[in-house]
């Protein structure tokens, strides 16, 4: 891949590479929110297979909905105790 950048704008992409790589080291991979990730996963996992069972009822869902759902107390314990507490596990797996 190839890319042309005005002379004026280098500063602005070596920002925009620092950014990004900041992004990534700092939120995108960072242990809690992987932990919580895998707390969300597991609590999706434990709902009722006809709580998802059509596209329809999968579009219908968004973070309001969920959250409801988490709040209400039903699925998966560890996760939603997890979830709800702040009290999470401070490693995903070994080697991280």
């Amino acid at each position: 891949m190839e890319m042309a950048i005005h002379e004026s704008g280098v500063q602005t992409f070596e920002a925009l590479v620092l950014a990004r790589y900041q992004l990534s080291t700092q939120v995108l991979y960072h242990p809690v929110r992987c932990i919580y990730d895998l707390y969300l996963t597991e609590y999706h996992m434990a709902l009722p297979d006809s709580f998802m069972d059509t596209p329809a009822k999968i579009l219908r869902q968004n973070d309001i909905t969920m959250l409801t759902k988490i709040v209400s107390g039903t699925g998966y314990e560890m996760a939603l105790f997890s979830i709800l507490s702040l009290k999470y596990f401070h490693q995903v797996a070994e080697g991280l």
